[in-house]
């Protein structure tokens, strides 16, 4: 079942909800294999196929650092390039790099003019409103270089990964702690939608199997909706994180 297709449902949940979109951001290299002494071209996709872009995400809110082997941090200056917004980076090092990409929406109400700025204070007739905090990381290395997993970078909503010979296992973190019941959801080239995959368990964990001959890229999408505050000017918290891969 797709996303599009369990989001009423998702929305009707007082708990630990689980807000679904057909729409993704990822972020992901080009070329998808680095080069040391060479600059790749870091992009943001946005759309349902992860081989095509369907529009620039908005950059209000955006931040974007690109992370190095040796743990250096590079900030990221994002523009909109046609579809996608990338950014340049030069690769001084060998092995495997992450590109992290955080955006605090802030609050939308859905209007019959599409999403707009601000809660029920200001759209009183909105079908929702709800606040959006998001991250997305692509990782791509060197041919010399093998993914086996990242850390934690301390993110208000992240999905991490530790790689093994015929899977990987994620782990989706909230605000410092494994968040169980975040729905997971997988993004291919070539498909017009997430497929849904199932959700973390209570210790915020998911193991994905690689398919026979599997080759990359690939998208893991996390997704988590919570009640807001009360009085708050909308009605639920909305997060959600993306790990790309490359193969």
């Amino acid at each position: 079942m797709s996303v599009t297709h369990r989001l009423a449902a998702a929305t009707a949940l007082l708990s630990t909800a689980l807000v679904l979109s057909a729409h993704f951001v990822w972020v992901d290299t080009m070329p998808a294999a680095l080069e040391k002494g060479k600059t790749t071209k870091v992009r943001v996709g946005n759309g349902h196929d992860l081989a095509e872009s369907e529009s620039p995400i908005g950059l209000d809110g955006t931040k974007m650092v690109a992370i190095a082997p040796g743990g250096g941090k590079t900030p990221l200056t994002p523009s909109v390039d046609g579809k996608w917004v990338t950014a340049s980076y030069a690769v001084k090092e060998s092995g495997v790099h992450r590109f992290v990409l955080t955006q605090d929406r802030g609050v939308l109400s859905q209007t019959t003019k599409g999403y707009k700025p601000g809660g029920r204070d200001v759209h009183p007739d909105a079908k929702k409103s709800m606040k959006i905090w998001r991250s997305a990381s692509g990782v791509a290395w060197t041919s010399d270089a093998k993914f086996t997993g990242m850390v934690a970078l301390g993110m208000p909503f992240e999905m991490i990964a530790t790689a093994s010979a015929d899977g990987i296992t994620l782990t989706v973190i909230k605000n410092g702690r494994p968040q169980p019941k975040a729905l997971i959801a997988r993004g291919l080239p070539g498909k017009d939608d997430d497929e849904e995959l199932g959700t973390t368990n209570d210790k915020g964990q998911f193991f994905y199997k690689f398919p026979a001959g599997f080759k990359g890229p690939i998208a893991f999408i996390a997704t988590v909706s919570e009640p807001a505050p009360k009085a708050a000017n909308y009605e639920t918290d909305n997060f959600a994180a993306t790990l790309q891969l490359s193969w």
